[in-house]
């Protein structure tokens, strides 16, 4: 993809998806495949979605049409659901180009799959119900352990609103969850760069927000859709998913990882986000009024306990511990001392930030609330042990310096997990 310099002097990717939101979204998404002059596609959907697929190939003309259907009611984005594909479009001829039918998992999946057939891929989108529609990254689980991929962004993505609007409430609802993190992953992003200097972009940190808001004031599902398709934009213009995914979405991760773990059915991504979004909103509002004693946390961070933080890792985390091992592998008391130093160094900076960017959880739960979102554990079926191991360890699953990782530096995080925990879970 092309390059261009934004105002924050950093060069940005050119977004390279067309969008087609309407009543004639099937045809131009076939429109799309004749102009390319491709002759062989193959189609990704599931039981839910075979009905969009079918349509799609009614409006495909002189191509050869293949699919694969997943038989699965609730499918999970895995090594064995990409081995599937794989192994379903391993034919001769090779697609020209797959297209995925249907919403987040399905997307994620055949992105990764395209990335590997190095082939381009299309969406017919059938529920306004995660973000991750027009992005370049995939969330795939390996081994129970949520893992983001970087593969290429779809060349176009089509909605018809009938179907959207035909879709399950709650998949629409998740959408709404998805879209209000962005207020949570916006702040973490720029507090990042606050604490740590790492690269940040206050103009698609302020698009974001403005997704958000308009997600907020409208949370109709065609504006929701809109909204998650230019968030997905803006993660394909800063080449990650920084803009849209902090602390909130950590929380999501460990909840359906632990579900999976234990062979259950996780919530909606998108439910689970929400739920987490009003988790760090209450967390913030009681880290901004704290009064570190930064001598006996700088002794902690110096006496910190490699060995011990390893085995807690194996015990929470099971099969997924040796990737979460693998992203902290620096993580000693050296670094843990220049992480406390660097927090000491900007406090104030930092408890303006959290003041001004998150907003209050009553805000948030309103506007939860009003979309018809889960807003508390309960409803998304996370028990109080998964609640406080969550607020605890979620953060160990991608290497970022987010609120969940200010609050562990400052040994905040043991008694923050049960006071959250006697808030939300009773």
């Amino acid at each position: 993809m092309e390059k261009i310099i934004c105002e924050c002097g950093a060069a940005h990717a050119e977004c390279v998806t067309k969008t087609a939101y309407g009543n004639d979204a099937a045809a131009r998404l076939c429109g799309w495949l004749a102009e390319n002059n491709y002759k062989n596609i193959f189609i990704v959907c599931d039981v839910n979605t075979k009905f969009a697929a079918d349509g799609l190939i009614r409006n495909l003309r002189n191509m050869n049409c293949d699919f694969y259907c997943f038989g699965d009611a609730q499918l999970s984005a895995d090594e064995a659901a990409v081995g599937k594909i794989l192994l379903s479009a391993d034919k001769i001829p090779k697609p020209d180009a797959l297209v995925a039918v249907g919403a987040g998992t399905l997307n994620d999946l055949t992105r990764y799959a395209a990335s590997r057939l190095t082939v381009p891929y299309y969406v017919f989108a059938t529920a306004a119900s995660m973000d991750g529609y027009a992005s370049a990254l995939s969330a795939l689980s390996l081994d129970g352990l949520k893992l983001t991929y970087f593969g290429d962004p779809p060349q176009g993505v089509a909605a018809d609103p009938q179907i959207l609007c035909g879709a399950p409430r709650e998949m629409t609802a998740a959408g709404y969850g998805d879209i209000a993190g962005k207020f949570i992953s916006t702040a973490e992003w720029e507090l990042e760069n606050l604490i740590t200097g790492e690269a940040y972009c206050p103009v698609l940190a302020s698009e974001m927000r403005g997704v958000a808001e308009s997600c907020a004031a409208d949370p109709s599902p065609q504006n929701i859709m809109d909204s998650l398709v230019r968030s997905g934009l803006i993660m394909q213009k800063n080449g990650n998913s920084k803009p849209a995914s902090c602390s909130e979405h950590h929380l999501s991760h460990f909840w359906e990882m632990k579900a999976l773990l234990r062979g259950e059915r996780p919530a909606l991504h998108g439910a689970k986000v929400g739920v987490g979004s009003l988790v760090i909103a209450k967390l913030v509002s009681m880290l901004i009024n704290e009064k570190p004693d930064w001598v006996s946390i700088l002794k902690s961070a110096e006496s910190f306990d490699k060995n011990g933080w390893a085995r807690e890792t194996r015990s929470v985390f099971g099969k997924a511990a040796d990737g979460v091992l693998s992203l902290w592998r620096g993580e000693d008391n050296i670094s843990r001392l220049e992480d406390a130093k660097k927090i000491r160094e900007s406090w104030s900076k930092t408890v303006e930030l959290l003041r001004e960017r998150i907003p209050p959880y009553e805000k948030l739960f309103e506007g939860l609330s009003k979309a018809g979102c889960p807003v508390s554990p309960r409803e998304i079926n996370v028990g109080r042990s998964d609640f406080v191991d969550a607020v605890k360890h979620a953060y160990r699953i991608r290497k970022r310096f987010t609120i969940l990782r200010v609050a562990d530096v400052l040994g905040l995080l043991p008694a923050y997990s049960e006071s959250l925990a006697d808030f939300f879970v009773e």
